[in-house]
């Protein structure tokens, strides 16, 4: 049985605006999604389709000749066409040109502000709501040598920026205050500039692109800010390097849309120990929130028994794991983190803010338990201090790439903010959804060990995107036995016999039986008499003596 489905795009037009010229309307295809039932398995040849797919907005800044002044006969801009630093592989960027004005607000040949770029398109060439406005405080905008479109140098040759120190603002309009938004944003490659969001300033040194995105040089990136509740991030732009007194430069930016699934594992781990009963990983599961913009109310008493975890008295320096895991197979994209907070009297007295998880690194199993296939690269990152006297919503960390068929992550704490005591966290969830990937779940024997000719029973549970499945040595394939994504088979192990389950040709699981002797009846005579008995009183072995 096949089961086709079938969307379409409509043909999508682009709007014009003033001193800003935009992507020509575009025809889409319609897009064929097919999905497959074999043997009572679903097969879906989009192994993702599970989870949530977010919008990815490009922007390349540039000098609009055509619209405004032309200082120094700049070359007309020409618009990037390949992929940048965000994790994304579609290459439509918006082309936003910033025309200069006779009497800007800088003097001649600047920029009048604010200037509104709207209704951006998506990277995929959606539309969307999402809009740019240059605020304030930036001088002119400039083009360099032409490149080719798809050479990265016409991003970075093109650009716009703020002179003399002067900080400039941009806003980023449109956006859905309750999501998460990953913001890339690419300077020149000559000139050091400093990005700031939130208050938190991050400097990207100039670099021009040599062939990989380089963090700190060729661009910086704030992983998950959430928007002002209209919709809007502030974004300022200044010199990079003391003295404050040069250009401040933004040559391309890219907007990412976090997806918003939000789960908890199913249970928690730890080999560091407890503080006391109070203080148990299950607590990092407890609060019952929904979405990272729950937050910790530390602006009252707040006791941090039965709703933190903390590790044993000591182990505070020494490396410890929390083991987090699920029942089945997860894909998961982030990680939102209430790090450790205690509050103990109104006036905040017995505080400490030290106590919280630093830095660690993630390790993902397919198995449970941290066991299985390690999938991927081991993620690292570093955790900001909780506040006092404040809502602490949690801190989210979104990965590059999605983490497939996962049933265990392992936490592994490296440090904390400089506790002498313990190490704690408060609450710890993640961005996924259960996998459409192809993952066994289950391969087991009915008997670690028979008697033969009693033959054991082998089962097993695949899900996802199924294409072969078989179980060596001797039986081969396997996938006729499998439906709804069950089977068995009954083996005939000689000794202790390992059988591989091989999923796709490289996802496996490994079980251990043995097969014992078969029994064989064993004669037994017994010969009663003294040794000079003769005649009668003689039994022969093996013989009735009547």
């Amino acid at each position: 049985m096949e089961v086709i489905l079938r969307t379409a795009r409509k043909n999508r037009l682009t709007s014009t605006y003033p001193m800003a010229g935009f992507l020509a309307p575009t025809t889409q295809k319609p897009t064929l999604l097919k999905f497959v039932t074999r043997h009572g398995i679903l097969f879906g040849l989009l192994s993702s389709c599970m989870l949530e797919a977010g919008i990815v907005v490009n922007a390349d800044f540039s000098r609009d000749i055509v619209s405004g002044t032309n200082p120094g006969t700049n070359p007309a801009p020409v618009l990037y066409a390949g992929t940048g630093p965000a994790p994304d592989s579609n290459t439509l960027w918006n082309d936003l040109q910033v025309a200069l004005s006779a009497s800007g607000d800088s003097g001649s040949n600047t920029v009048t502000h604010p200037l509104q770029f709207s209704n951006l398109t998506a990277s995929d060439g959606a539309p969307t709501g999402i809009d740019i406005q240059l605020t304030s405080g930036f001088n002119a905008s400039f083009n360099s040598t032409v490149a080719l479109s798809s050479s990265a140098a016409s991003l970075q040759n093109d650009r716009l920026f703020s002179s003399t120190g002067q900080l400039a603002t941009l806003k980023i309009q449109g956006l859905n205050p309750a999501k998460q938004y990953g913001l890339y944003f690419i300077g020149s490659g000559s000139f050091s500039t400093a990005f700031t969001v939130n208050s938190v300033v991050k400097v990207a040194s100039g670099n021009a692109y040599d062939g990989s995105w380089t963090e700190g040089g060729e661009f910086v990136s704030f992983n998950a800010i959430t928007p002002s509740a209209t919709g809007e991030i502030v974004v300022g732009i200044q010199d990079g390097t003391a003295p404050i007194d040069s250009f401040g430069v933004i040559s391309g930016l890219q907007i990412v849309e976090r997806p918003s699934q939000f789960i908890y594992a199913n249970s928690a781990t730890t080999t560091g120990g407890q503080f006391s009963a109070s203080y148990p990983p299950s607590n990092l599961m407890n609060s019952g929130f929904t979405s990272p913009a729950n937050s910790i109310d530390t602006t009252v008493n707040y006791l941090a028994a039965n709703n933190n975890y903390a590790t044993a008295s000591g182990t505070q320096f020494a490396p410890f794991n929390l083991t987090f895991e699920f029942a089945t197979p997860t894909d998961l994209q982030g990680l939102h983190v209430w790090n450790y907070i205690y509050r103990n009297g109104s006036t905040g007295g017995n505080t400490s803010d030290t106590n919280g998880v630093n830095s660690y690194t993630l390790t993902f199993y397919s198995g449970a338990g941290g066991t299985g296939t390690t999938i991927g690269s081991v993620y690292s990152g570093t955790l900001a201090k909780a506040k006092f006297n404040a809502l602490n919503p949690a801190e989210s960390v979104f990965f590059n790439s999605t983490y497939s068929a996962v049933r265990s992550v392992v936490m592994r704490v490296l440090s904390n903010h400089g506790s002498t005591v313990f190490t704690g966290l408060n609450e710890v969830a993640f961005s996924g959804a259960s996998s459409t990937s192809a993952s066994i779940t289950s391969f087991s024997s009915s008997a670690p060990f028979v008697q033969r000719p009693a033959t054991p029973t082998l089962s097993w549970s695949v899900t996802g995107d199924v294409t072969t499945l078989s179980i060596s040595p001797g039986i081969g394939d396997v996938l006729p036995l499998t439906s709804g994504g069950s089977g068995s088979i009954s083996v005939s192990p000689i000794g202790e016999q390992t059988y591989t389950l091989t999923l796709n040709g490289s996802i496996q699981q490994t079980i251990s039986v043995v097969g014992l002797p078969t029994k064989e009846k064993v004669h037994l005579y017994l010969c009663i008499g003294q040794s000079n008995m003769q005649g009668k009183g003689r039994v022969e072995l093996g013989r009735d003596p009547n």
